[in-house]
């Protein structure tokens, strides 16, 4: 996109906006003055990594995760293919494990701080382009998440053994990880409507004769 310095003054929140899907260059006595980039498109431009601190405490906590999935890929893969359904995203598995580390109970909400949290995104693994990319399906998929048994006890197994207290003394994590109780809650609420009855024991009663 090209266009001139009156334009930027007047179209600067949109001209951001439009520069999270391409180079945005901006003109100036008709000649080209500046560009207006996204971070991604930046730091790829530039080879360099995102300027957050490798010791913060939610980056332990990401390599924790990672090797607890690393460790249980044989077992997840193996329980999709038993319901015909394709493994849950790495990436989506990680959001899941950031919504209940900092008690976000919207998807909308958590949606748009991976817009803006660079270190959120990169304790996700994404980029700006994927995660704005569609707004409904990221929404709908991680709140699908939370009502599968199988993604909540994969959270549960590999949060009972993270390093959460310590990070949750440098951060705004939740150490309780009061989400995934409501999340199983739910679960136990939904399994008791699906379950059978318990079957009834039938006594047949035999009548003689003449009673």
């Amino acid at each position: 996109m090209n266009l001139g310095t009156t334009d930027l003054k007047k179209q600067l929140s949109k001209l951001a906006e439009s520069s999270w899907q391409q180079p945005v260059m901006v003109s100036r006595y008709g000649s080209p003055w500046i560009w207006i980039v996204s971070h991604d498109t930046w730091r790829r431009r530039l080879g360099t990594a995102d300027p957050v601190l490798p010791d913060h405490p939610l980056m332990a906590l990401r390599q924790h995760v990672d090797a607890e999935l690393q460790h249980r890929a044989a077992q997840i893969l193996r329980q999709a293919n038993e319901r015909y359904q394709p493994p849950p995203s790495i990436t989506m598995l990680r959001t899941l494990i950031l919504q209940a580390l900092y008690d976000m109970e919207s998807p909308q909400a958590l949606h748009e701080q991976l817009v803006y949290n660079l270190l959120f995104r990169d304790f996700v693994g994404t980029d700006i382009r994927e995660v704005t990319r569609d707004v409904s399906t990221f929404v709908e998929t991680l709140a699908a998440m939370t009502r599968d048994e199988h993604a909540v006890s994969l959270l549960e197994d590999i949060l009972a053994q993270a390093p959460v207290g310590a990070a949750a003394a440098q951060s705004g994590i939740s150490p309780e990880c009061r989400l995934l109780g409501v999340w199983r809650a739910r679960l136990a609420v939904k399994q008791r409507r699906v379950s059978p009855p318990p079957a009834t024991r039938v006594t047949r009663l035999f009548l003689h004769a003449g009673q």
